[in-house]
């Protein structure tokens, strides 16, 4: 009965010591598996996701850097990329809130001037020109930094161009200091805007006049198959009228010819729209053929060098 006893009891001693043993070595497997979050290792990995063009997972991945590690001196460069991941992935408001909220906690910083053309850059593509412009005077009443002044100078002249307003275009090119004129290939978009009268335009009252017959309008618009088009139903129209008018029959004549006031005003308003049309169409094409001029193209990739944050730059021949 004691052997039985003293059986059992090292049994379950061993069975003890293997339950002890499981659970250390579990204890050990998970310790090892636990996952320590590097802050090199962290903001490389958002670097990454952001120079890959995955700007939404950027954005999980700078905001997580910015959450484990608020006091890295990397902090603000990663909240200005990820203002750029939200204004690359079309979340404007988004982006200028983020921007905002730099400016507001980095006061004179490089990045908070930085954030002011990112702003005025998101409302540029949000067609709020006057917003845009006010963020760049903004930005120039508080820099004293000439560099900073030029790139200010310069993106105020683009946002004017894109507005069509040529000659405060050339006001803002010239206010660029010398040093930075080849920088920004300052002549030779002079010497581009100086071809702005060049522009070939059309005259919407005038198109609206000649529409009084029909097709003349969108004919002087350079639009020979509207033209042709609006000729022929109009002409078409008021043959019907005519003829219904001859036969005595009034009513039919009526319902013609008031279907036939619609297409003949319809007619006018499309060939005024056209002149329209066409002067923004002109504008575009000279806008981008001053586009082709330009020689600085901010990149939104950074090298880490030393510590330094660099923009590059990049020179297109």
């Amino acid at each position: 009965m004691k052997k039985v006893k003293t059986s059992c009891r090292v049994r379950m001693a061993l069975l003890s010591l293997i339950a002890l043993f499981i659970t250390i070595l579990y204890s050990h497997l998970y310790a090892s598996a636990e996952i320590v979050i590097d802050e090199e290792a962290q903001f490389q990995f958002a670097e990454h996701c952001f120079n890959k063009g995955y700007y939404g997972r950027a954005i999980v991945e700078y905001e997580r850097f910015i959450y484990f590690f608020p006091f890295s001196e990397k902090n603000e460069v990663a909240r200005y990329k990820m203002g750029l991941s939200y204004s690359q992935n079309n979340q404007y408001d988004n982006a200028i809130n983020t921007f905002n909220s730099i400016i507001e906690d980095c006061s004179d910083t490089e990045y908070s001037f930085k954030s002011y053309i990112e702003i005025s850059r998101v409302y540029l593509l949000k067609k709020a020109y006057s917003i845009s412009l006010t963020t760049l005077n903004n930005l120039i009443t508080i820099a004293s930094d000439q560099a900073i002044l030029d790139q200010a100078y310069y993106e105020k002249a683009w946002i004017y161009m894109e507005m069509g307003l040529w000659e405060k275009a050339i006001e803002c090119l010239k206010k660029v200091s010398p040093e930075n004129e080849d920088t920004y290939n300052i002549k030779e978009t002079l010497k581009g805007l100086a071809k702005k009268d060049g522009i070939k335009t059309k005259d919407p009252e005038l198109a609206g006049f000649l529409s009084v017959l029909p097709g003349a309008g969108h004919l002087y618009c350079e639009r020979p198959r509207d033209a042709l088009i609006s000729f022929i139903l109009n002409g078409a129209m008021i043959f019907a009228a005519y003829e219904a008018f001859d036969n005595d029959l009034y009513g039919v004549g009526g319902i013609i010819s008031f279907l036939e006031l619609g297409f003949y005003s319809g007619n006018i308003y499309s060939a005024i729209s056209s002149a329209h049309k066409y002067n923004h169409d002109e504008k575009l094409r000279f806008l981008e053929h001053l586009k082709k001029g330009k020689r600085v193209g901010i990149s939104m990739d950074s090298v880490e060098k030393n510590g330094s944050v660099f923009i590059l730059c990049q020179i297109p021949f």
